[in-house]
């Protein structure tokens, strides 16, 4: 009826863009989740089901694993053949007289977790412990599977602080320090580079400009050229046949004129004359013979 998006369970925006704050769930992010306990990551932003820490299972994350059950929600399954598995971790406990087996001492390879390290981690942007497969998101994302972007916003692990930075500056998602583009500084990157420097944090100095309305871009370092000149630091004169802002204009002097590589006016040839040094010695004496005529029939 009149193009109004209806999100999904867990996204909210006009668009559905934005993925549910810490604490809500459900289409739009109209329900406020009940997981309080610290046994729980929060909630499932889809469905609001608690998301149990390592050891722990159920609807409010209140009952413990099972014997034999280990890991966030009590999804994986103990292989410790002679010993007991640890809840939380599912290390093995061996029984007395019983050498530990082989996967109670050596670390998982990077992407995997659990015992066996047969576990496939779920973190999208960050890196997961390698016992319990709990995420360690990157700077600026969030989730229990850091799949969820800061966008403006940093505190790990919910990013739930509004970055204070000015223009098109970001801030650090671990700290909320900003990090400024090049040509600004300051806490806020809110003051451009003082005169005669340039770059990120302005700490470049800039390059002598020669003929130049003031010292370099604050971005980039280049000199800023008056008319009629070029060059790194603005110490050429534009290249013959051209004038001007940035020596962009092509000159238009006939007959040999040369052109003023400021304004582009025609310095002409001897035996021509005229703006652009296109009127010869012949259009002179016509002229002149035109003029002599006039005054004698006037008299």
């Amino acid at each position: 009826m009149n193009g109004t998006c209806l999100c999904k369970p867990g996204f909210t925006g006009a668009k559905c863009e934005s993925p549910c704050r810490s604490g809500y769930y459900g289409p739009h992010c109209n329900h406020s989740c009940s997981c309080t306990s610290s046994r729980s990551f929060g909630c499932d932003i889809a469905t609001g089901l608690c998301q149990c820490r390592a050891g722990w299972q159920g609807r409010s994350c209140d009952i413990p694993c099972r014997k034999g059950s280990w890991g966030m929600n009590c999804q994986n399954t103990c292989e410790c053949i002679n010993g007991s598995c640890n809840p939380t971790t599912g290390r093995c406990t061996c029984f007395a007289g019983v050498k530990p087996s082989r996967f109670c001492d050596k670390p998982c390879k990077p992407g995997f977790f659990g015992i066996g390290c047969k576990y496939n981690c779920s973190c999208e942007q960050g890196s997961c412990d390698a016992v319990t497969g709990s995420c360690s998101c990157r700077v600026g994302w969030y989730g229990v599977n850091c799949d969820s972007r800061c966008n403006g916003a940093y505190n790990p692990p919910s990013c739930d602080k509004k970055c204070k930075c000015y223009g098109m500056s970001s801030c650090n998602g671990q700290n909320g320090l900003c990090q400024c583009l090049p040509g600004w500084t300051g806490h806020k990157c809110s003051s451009k580079c003082r005169s005669g420097y340039y770059g990120y944090k302005c700490q470049a100095k800039c390059p002598i400009c020669v003929n130049s309305n003031s010292h370099c871009d604050a971005q980039t370092g280049m000199c800023q050229c008056l008319p009629g000149y070029t060059g790194d630091t603005c110490a050429e004169a534009c290249p013959v046949g051209y004038y001007g802002d940035q020596c962009r204009l092509s000159c238009n002097c006939s007959n040999k004129g040369v052109c003023n590589h400021v304004d582009g006016s025609c310095s002409c040839a001897p035996g021509w004359r005229s703006v652009n040094c296109d009127e010869g010695k012949e259009g002179m004496r016509a002229g002149l013979r035109y003029q002599i005529v006039a005054l004698f029939v006037s008299n």
